[in-house]
């Protein structure tokens, strides 16, 4: 294949099926009258690689896939014309369950994950280190499946590196914490999850700022001795937008104001359009502008859908981003 300027391995370890359930009311504890079910391909990677295969970019989604979840899950991306590869495991794939209300956050059960086997994860290993000598950008996303170390978000940070590929991590908990450790290129915590790791309350813009300042420093602390290496912090706020620490300053967006029908789908849809963004050499303000109005393309659809690029061409004039 040759290297590119713009492919991205999306790397999803445990990719699912979303099965979302709309109610109204949703009585806990009572019966519930179900008034529409929606079911989609879903996983942060396999969800970022759809995105940036919309805005026209270059993606590979690759990871785990088992069983006839796993079929389901080629199935859709086969119909959106989206390039995969995964390793098939003996397990099943897992299924995940949302409970959408009117004017609450969806209520998430998620499936038990998938075991994976050692020799299935030296066969994804060794096809990563192929693909990566071909790749510009590595995105690994999601949680962490049975049978694999939290450490391995940091192993292929590093082998991604060796290869010169720029990586993004998109996961919580241990993973990211232990992945943050190898320098990776970007990240984009939710409020929630940079809380933990910074080991503080974030509610204001001007805290969300400190805190992805704090963040870039430990990056720039761990990466320093990387030529060329300018990692970016994004921190997502919901629908009070996001904020951004790089090399080029900090910056602070405002989402457009829209129905917001589902969140699924919405941080991969804004980390894809980021690194589009970048792809196409936009000024460091657009990487948030585009990120924000693709995240918020993707809020306004129903279920697990992702944002249309129409959508988001329509909600980018509508959102504002400022260096501050």
């Amino acid at each position: 294949m040759g290297r590119t300027d713009r492919l991205v391995a999306s790397v999803t370890l445990s990719p699912c099926v979303d099965n979302v359930l709309f109610v109204d009311p949703l009585n806990v504890g009572d019966r519930n009258q179900v008034l529409q079910v929606e079911r989609d391909a879903g996983g942060k990677g396999v969800n970022l690689a759809r995105a940036i295969h919309r805005l026209g970019g270059d993606a590979l989604a690759t990871g785990f896939l088992g069983g006839h979840t796993g079929a389901l899950i080629t199935s859709v991306l086969d119909a959106e014309g989206v390039a995969h590869d995964f390793v098939r495991t003996r397990s099943e794939s897992r299924t995940n369950w949302y409970i959408e209300c009117a004017n609450q956050q969806p209520t998430a059960l998620s499936g038990i994950s998938p075991l994976i086997r050692a020799e299935e994860l030296a066969m994804l290993e060794g096809e990563l280190s192929i693909l990566f000598r071909d790749s510009a950008w590595v995105a690994l996303g999601g949680a962490v499946p049975r049978g694999v170390s939290h450490e391995i978000y940091a192993q292929l940070t590093e082998m991604a590196h060796q290869y010169g590929c720029k990586v993004l991590i998109d996961s919580d908990g241990d993973a990211l914490d232990i992945g943050l450790n190898a320098g990776p290129d970007l990240i984009k915590p939710n409020v929630h999850e940079a809380e933990r790791l910074v080991g503080r309350k974030i509610g204001t813009e001007a805290e969300a700022l400190d805190a992805a300042e704090d963040l870039l420093d430990r990056l720039k602390e761990i990466g320093g001795e990387k030529v060329g290496y300018s990692p970016v912090v994004i921190l997502s706020r919901g629908s009070d937008g996001a904020v951004m620490c790089c090399s080029k300053g900090r910056y602070g967006g405002r989402a457009p104001s829209v129905k917001v029908r589902s969140t699924i789908g919405s941080g991969d849809s804004m980390l894809a359009a980021v690194i589009w963004a970048m792809q196409e050499q936009k000024a460091p303000e657009d990487w948030l502008r585009w990120g924000i109005a693709a995240g918020a393309a993707t809020a306004v659809t129903t279920g697990s859908e992702i944002g249309s690029l129409s959508l988001i061409l329509q909600l980018l004039d509508q959102t504002r981003v400022e260096r501050v």
